[in-house]
């Protein structure tokens, strides 16, 4: 099987923002082959997610199911990934661009032997994916040679909106997992502030 797969991330128990501007990318590239997006949730109980997913403009959803997927760990996620990659064969994977991918996916790049095209702003014809360099100064943009392609997408560079509802098929992949592969313990989430920080009276 091939074509262009989404992952989408869980935020205390509902899908991101972010997971829908994914989406709206997905949709980008899947439309030059004629087709939509396969969405992916991970965790340990997904159907939740999973239900939210389908309602979105992809054409079939995937729970990727594991008791050993909930907390997060990136070594959990990467072993699970990988083996659906395997079973798949996805030609494009498009993630939001979040600490959490961050996180995970550049390692999951290495084993794939593959490049992560991060935080990326527009997609065109080719596909070329273009990003920002040196903090919005200059744009480059990228051509991916072999499968899988993996990119994740900048906040705010896809419009939400786009992921329209429509009916989609659900279905699970289990991985097989097992403790010893989740070496990492997760810590508490990023928060982020909204208080300021003043320097005047900093040491």
């Amino acid at each position: 099987m091939s074509g262009v797969y989404v992952v989408l991330e869980d935020r205390n128990g509902r899908i991101g923002r972010i997971s829908f501007e994914a989406i709206a990318a997905a949709n980008i590239l899947a439309a030059q082959s004629g087709s939509k997006p396969t969405a992916i949730v991970i965790g340990a109980q997904t159907e939740a997610l999973a239900a939210e997913a389908a309602t979105k403009s992809v054409g079939k959803v995937v729970r990727i199911e594991h008791a050993l997927l909930s907390p997060y760990t990136p070594d959990g996620y990467n072993a699970a990934l990988k083996q659906f990659i395997a079973a798949e064969s996805p030609d494009t994977i498009v993630f939001p661009h979040t600490y959490q991918v961050r996180d995970y996916a550049p390692a999951l790049a290495a084993r794939l032997g593959r490049v992560l095209i991060g935080d990326v702003t527009q997609i065109a014809d080719g596909p070329v994916f273009v990003r920002s360099l040196m903090q919005g100064r200059l744009s480059g943009s990228y051509k991916s040679a072999g499968t899988p392609t993996l990119i994740s997408v900048q906040s705010g560079a896809f419009r939400a909106e786009e992921a329209q509802s429509s009916p989609a098929e659900i279905t699970t992949f289990t991985p097989t997992l097992e403790a010893a592969q989740i070496r990492t313990k997760p810590g508490e989430p990023f928060r982020g502030t909204a208080q300021t920080v003043d320097l005047g009276s900093a040491p």
